[in-house]
């Protein structure tokens, strides 16, 4: 009973300032530019909001689809818009929490 926005973002788009918490499990690896996702993000989320997921991709035949390999460009941009990395789980699937300052 918690409620919950799902949002089909080729259709819509995402609010700003609306959020305080954004999960974006096995999201990224799929982007060809993941830093371009980072922008709308920041937009959507709110100052103090957390953005959680994991951000990594292991070269896999059998996944494709896992197009972004590189995440630097990405963990660049979530510091020029302003984010904080405040949690890493480095010993499971490294799973990351980036807060949004200001």
């Amino acid at each position: 009973k918690v409620p919950a926005d799902f949002l089909d973002l080729k259709t819509q788009e995402l609010p700003k300032n609306a959020y305080d918490f954004i999960t974006a499990m096995d999201v990224f690896e799929h982007i060809s530019e993941p830093e371009n996702l980072v922008d709308t993000l920041a937009v959507t989320l709110k100052p103090g909001g957390i953005l959680f997921g994991r951000f990594a991709a292991e070269n896999d035949p059998e996944r494709p689809s896992h197009i972004a390999k590189n995440f630097e460009p990405m963990f660049s941009r979530l510091a020029e818009r302003g984010f904080t990395e405040i949690w890493r789980d480095e010993w499971f699937w490294g799973h990351q929490a980036f807060q949004k300052n200001g």
